[in-house]
């Protein structure tokens, strides 16, 4: 968000803006999974003097500016020529501070690297601050203004003025909040809006009807050659952070689109095969030419019809509810609003002055300036108000790993905290943020720890793991700094399995509390704490766990203690988690055989883009502590893959270089996306039905046997389970309610919250009940 927006205000501007990509390829994907093309790398732009270099934010982005030597010359030598240089969120403190770019001057930058700032400049807490040739801004929700004042500094008040006209918003906010009295108000043309105390947004709703969904909002947003880029990226990001399933689609016959002010945006797939699919909500972007486009695409107008028909939600911002719906007889019956310059377009155009108008199933807005309250009011109706109130102040989290982490217990926390909706950030204590944890586990940090050491997080809570894992989180001083300050301020701060005993004691952070930890390290904790044999336990701020088995209670307890009970109740439903913690588990099994396999059972695990990270990392880490040999491959055409709640994760090979070898199990994960990528694969789908074929042994997971096995007849004559919502699709659905059905020589399963016992039954076929129980419990997963 922050980088196109300031490219599209200082292009309306006038300025020639060059967008320079400080990776070794123009290709970049942002925040969100954006895909932006770069018009240069920046060893281009070396010899190139600019009038201004201004710098978005996001983590781990910021690190990676910093870490360029060629950009941190190139604004070294912008500031000792007296020339303009500016940044936003994260950049300030991470990439101009570490510069020594900001010493002695007034800065702002996001609120939870405020302490970090401070260190390095005269911290304010303006939305936009100029202190001399250095201009910063606090984040996504100021980069309007801060693009506004960028254009004031380049081009001089009049033509700030001009720009940001037809933004639908107005320039001279600082003078309207101090003339009111205020210091955080966002000023728009006919609206003055306070950014704080639930008055975020204001949304005008007619008919109100409820929007409804199975599970996870699936949405369609077009681009096209012309399309707004700012209005499509804020919807976009703002959607994905809500946790919708956001799909891009173009409406040209390539992937890549040149939005209307020369941005180069990226979709996820060509709308006609995005037109394959069922949609709960489509929403179009504006821009001139976008608009146009879209409206010559039968392919969209058809699919918008349909929506209509059927009464499932749409809309449209800017020129899009003019050019598009009204022309094709989408706005008959409805109040609508549009860019000021095409309301006369409208039939009825009653609500026009309204910057979000919602009408049933409708919704329209007026343009780039309205666009973060066009897509809050969206989450809002979708999700309700709380969770677009919570998107606006989203909690912030850090969970630090290392080599030598237990995967599960880092993995479990980060998903269902995600879940809730609190920001993640997974920070490396290495040196660098691909991280081998326990049973080669290969996860990519988003930051290193010392990128976030000054930055505020709302809780902060560690993995376990040894050897390795908690120690080297204890001998991480900047991160022992930071857990001590959480403790002394009176924030959360948490830990699971080793690290209460090998990390919180020796801070000294658990003197005098009541706290647990993996059984064999409780000693080692009763030196300076009260144990207690609890599978979680809350003291104050204070939250620890035991161990593997209890990570998914460790991480939901996280969200009741950051959300409450309510959140926490809404966020372990869907994961089909045990009834009754620490039982033992159990496994409906039909026409019993023997697995065979010679010596050491060869596995083979795929994992896509959209995988569920919390299924697939538990399956690993389970079937390699058996000791079986663990084949992890992408069916991507990278061995990096972006797990359902945007952890990354690193496979060991790819699909095609895994078939070459023999297996004596295939098991698939779930997750939407990834189901969806693995009956794409017809690699993979050959290798599951020659393992049928041979009578050899096969399963999935989730939404994999429902969406993977049974479209692809590998479920024909078999009993399954499916995760809950899918059930429906099996052609045979009578032992659907069982947690794990084996059915011969095929295993399934439900979802998040049975991947354990799942795994276990695969040990149990593979190994024999006595090596899988051992497993169980020393794992946590059943009482001793």
């Amino acid at each position: 968000m922050e980088a196109v927006i300031t490219i599209d205000v200082l292009r309306r501007a006038g300025a020639d803006v060059t967008v320079a990509s400080v990776e070794n390829q123009l290709q970049v994907e942002a925040c969100v999974g954006v895909k932006i093309v770069a018009d240069a790398l920046i060893s281009d732009c070396v010899d190139t003097v600019f009038d201004l270099i201004s710098l978005p934010g996001g983590m781990p982005g910021a690190a990676t500016f910093r870490d360029s030597e060629t950009l941190e010359n190139m604004v070294k030598k912008q500031a000792a020529d007296g020339r303009l240089y500016a940044a936003i969120c994260a950049a300030p403190a991470v990439a101009l501070g570490s510069w020594a770019l900001l010493k002695g001057l007034n800065a702002t930058c996001h609120p939870s690297l405020m302490e970090q700032l401070s260190s390095l400049a005269r911290a304010v807490e303006s939305r936009v601050e100029q202190d001399g040739n250095v201009v910063t801004s606090r984040g996504p929700g100021t980069a309007m203004e801060f693009s506004v004042a960028l254009v004031e500094q380049l081009y001089g008040k009049e033509k700030a003025a001009d720009v940001s006209g037809p933004l639908v918003c107005v320039s001279l906010w600082r003078s309207l909040s101090l003339l009111l009295g205020q210091k955080d108000f966002r000023t728009y043309r006919g609206q003055v809006m306070r950014s704080s105390h639930g008055n975020e947004y204001t949304m005008a709703e007619l008919n109100a009807v409820k929007w409804t969904y199975d599970n996870c909002p699936k949405i369609l947003v077009p681009i096209a050659d012309g399309t707004e880029e700012m209005e499509a990226v804020i919807t976009i990001a703002v959607l994905r952070r809500a946790k919708a399933e956001v799909v891009v689609a173009s409406v040209e016959n390539r992937l890549e689109v040149t939005a209307s002010r020369k941005v180069k945006l990226v979709a996820d797939m060509i709308l006609d095969e995005a037109a394959n699919l069922s949609y709960d909500f489509i929403v179009l972007p504006g821009g001139l030419g976008g608009a146009q486009a879209f409206s010559k695409s039968e392919k969209l107008v058809n699919l918008l019809k349909k929506q209509r028909e059927s009464n499932r939600p749409y809309g449209a911002i800017c020129a899009s509810p003019a050019l598009v719906l009204e022309p094709h007889g989408l706005l008959k019956g409805k109040k609508a609003t549009a860019f000021p310059a095409m309301c006369n377009k409208l039939s009825d155009p009653s609500e026009t002055e309204n910057r979000v108008v919602v009408d049933g199933n409708l919704i329209t807005s007026r343009g780039p300036g309205t666009s973060m309250e066009f897509s809050l009011a969206i989450v809002e109706k979708l999700y309700g108000r709380e969770k677009a109130l919570e998107l606006a102040k989203t909690l912030v989290v850090l969970v630090p790993i290392a080599h030598g982490t237990e995967p599960m217990e880092a993995v479990a926390p980060i998903d269902i905290l995600r879940r809730a909706g609190a920001e993640v950030t997974v920070a490396s204590v290495e040196k660098r943020r691909d991280v081998t944890t326990y049973h080669d586990v290969k996860i990519v940090a988003d930051a290193l720890v010392d990128d976030v050491a000054g930055a505020e997080f709302d809780l902060i809570a560690l993995p376990g793991g040894l050897p390795g894992g908690a120690e080297t989180l204890r001998d991480c001083e900047a991160l022992k700094n930071m857990v001590k300050k959480q403790a002394a301020s009176g924030r959360p701060y948490a830990a699971i399995c080793a690290a209460p005993a090998y990390a919180l004691e020796p801070w000294g952070l658990v003197k005098g509390l009541k706290a647990t930890c993996y059984p064999s390290f409780m000693e080692k904790l009763s030196s300076s704490a009260t144990t207690v044999e609890s599978r979680v336990h809350q003291d104050g701020q204070l939250v620890t766990s035991r161990g593997p088995g209890t990570a998914m209670e460790f991480g939901v307890a996280l969200v009741e203690l950051l959300f409450g009970q309510e959140k926490a109740a809404e966020v372990s439903g869907p994961l089909v988690m045990r009834p009754n913690h620490g039982a033992e588990y159990t496994i409906h099994e039909l026409n019993l055989m023997k697995w065979k396999y010679d010596n050491c059972p060869k596995i083979l695990v795929p994992i896509a883009n959209g995988t569920e990270e919390m299924e697939v990392v538990m399956m690993i880490d389970v079937l390699r502590w058996a000791e079986a040999e663990v084949v992890v491959a992408s069916v991507e055409d990278k061995l990096e893959i972006l797990a359902s709640r945007q952890v990354k994760l690193v496979a060991d090979m790819l699909i095609d270089e895994a078939a070459k070898l023999s297996y004596d199990l295939i098991v698939l994960p779930g997750g939407l996306g990834g189901a969806e990528a693995f009956a794409k694969s017809d690699t993979l789908i050959n290798l599951l039905k020659k393992q049928k074929e041979s009578n050899r042994p096969y399963g999935a997971l989730c939404a994999s046997p429902a969406l993977v096995l049974e479209p692809h007849g590998l479920l024909e004559g078999k009993k399954a389970t499916a995760f809950p919502a899918l059930c429906s699709k099996l052609s045979d659905a009578s032992e659907a309610e069982n947690r794990v059905v084996i059915d011969g020589n095929l295993i399934t399963s439900r979802g998040p919250g049975t991947t354990l016992e799942f795994s276990l039954a695969i040990v149990e076929k593979l190994f024999g009940h006595k090596k899988a129980l051992d497993l169980a419990k020393g794992l946590l997963v059943v009482h001793s």
